[in-house]
Parts: C-alpha cells; structure tokens; sequence
C-alpha cells in the first residue's frame, strides 16, 4: 500500500495529483476542454498500464511517466481498453438495472455487479500483459482467476476495500466542495497507482501457474 509514497513514487502521486485537476477543471471550458480532459485520461490509463507492466516484472519502484511518440498508440489506445474492458465488466449490471424497475431484481443486479468486481481485474491482467483486447476473453480470464487461487480473492477483496474507502472519503466531503476537489483528486491518483501494483504483484507471483506465455 505504500508504494505510491514510496520512492519516485511520492513524485508520480504529486503530479497525477495535479493532473488530475487539470483534468476536472478542463471539463468546464468551452471549446475543445473535452478534449484535453480525454487525452489526459488516456495519458492516465497509459501510467497505468505501465505500472501494471512494471511491477508484473519484478520492479519495486513507480516508473517513469510514460513517453508519448505516437497520440493514437501511446493515448488513445490505452483509453479505449480501459473502456472496452469496464464495459464488458461494468455494463451488463448497469444495463440491467436501467431496464428493470422494480426492487425484487436488486439481487440480481448485486449478483451482475460482483461479477464485473470479480472479472475486471483479471481481464485487466490478461490485457496489459498479454497486450490485445481479446485477452479479456472468458476462456483465459476464467481459468486464470482459478489457478491464481487465494492470492487473487485477496486482491478482490483489497481492491474492493479501495474503493469503499474512496466512496466513505467522498461522501464525508462532499458539503466542502473546495476541499473535495483537492482530496479526491489526490485520492484517485493513489488508487491508480496501487491499483495497478496489486495487479502487477499478482501476475508476478501467479505467472507460472497462469500459463499465459
């Protein structure tokens, strides 16, 4: 957990910190704001990635940010993955809760939900390190979360735990925007960058059980 404090990654955290403001304030301006709140993102879901990668090949260290040669490969690519992935996780639960309106399938939606919480991370794994979307394909993600065993439930767990703690954190601060503004952005940054070490941690850890090269 402290490897977002931990090294460069103290740096990392400031910057993504600040970024990650710039990011919410360039969503109000006019014109092309939309449009450098993206690639930001996109920038961010490329850190990620890059963390996920480094630390799934043994470093202890945050990495370096990542170098921009080419916009679509570099940017928009990483954005899109993240997207296609949280859709194919996230979507169905929400989908079915937009088109059912009664509360007797709530069970049902918790059901689609813990499976999107259960599947992202693996699909995430597969993606990052085995480097195509298709990666996140029932018939590699299912055998891999068997074979990862207990190690990964773990990081389910804790990376649940993340996010109910982001969830407490928000809802304490949210009658003081100013001060939600700054903790929450400072707060996203620290969950993408241990988020993605869990994930790096597992793969390191469970690579010969997984078979995935």
């Amino acid at each position: 957990m402290g490897y977002a404090v931990r090294g460069g990654g103290k740096y990392i955290l400031l910057i993504c910190t600040v970024l990650s403001g710039i990011s919410a304030i360039a969503g109000f301006a006019p014109g092309f704001g939309w449009v450098a709140q993206w690639l930001l993102f996109g920038y961010f879901c490329a850190l990620y990635f890059k963390v996920i990668e480094t630390s799934a090949t043994g470093s202890d260290e945050a990495p370096e940010f990542p170098e921009i040669s080419s916009l679509f490969e570099d940017v928009v690519q990483p954005a899109f993955k993240v997207i296609a992935i949280s859709a194919v996780c996230f979507g169905p639960a929400y989908v079915y809760e937009m088109v059912s309106g009664n509360g007797e399938v709530a069970m049902i939606t918790m059901g689609l939900k813990a499976f999107g919480y259960t599947y992202f991370p693996m699909a995430m794994m597969a993606v990052v390190c085995l480097g195509y979307l298709g990666a996140m394909s029932p018939h590699i993600v299912v055998p891999s979360i068997l074979r990862a065993g207990g190690l990964y439930w773990l990081a389910v767990f804790l990376l649940g735990m993340l996010g109910l703690a982001e969830d407490f954190i928000a809802a304490q601060l949210s009658e003081m925007p100013l001060l939600f503004f700054v903790v929450m952005t400072l707060v996203g940054a620290y969950l993408l960058l241990t988020n993605g070490r869990i994930l790096g941690i597992i793969y390191r850890e469970r690579r010969e059980e997984m078979n995935w090269v």
